[in-house]
């Protein structure tokens, strides 16, 4: 009896170290992904500013430089 409840403990455990590395692996994913979003919502916001200042007039040389001496643009 107590080599099979050995048995059943190192399966548990066993089984709770891969259900550790896939929470892991998923946690890892999620960092990915949310860096994109960022990247995105910082692409949106540049876009947002170009156009508000193309509607005032700016030209696009002008609004280049402007993005660039403010460090929104990542060119």
């Amino acid at each position: 009896m107590d080599l099979v409840a050995l048995i059943a403990a190192g399966v548990a455990l066993a089984a709770a170290l891969v259900a550790t590395y896939v929470a892991i692996a998923a946690l890892r994913e999620l960092k990915k992904i949310r860096a994109q979003t960022r990247l995105t919502r910082e692409e949106r916001e540049e876009r947002g500013v170009r156009q508000s200042l193309k509607d005032e007039g700016f030209t696009d040389e002008e609004i280049a430089d402007a993005l660039r001496a403010t460090g929104i643009s990542r060119e």
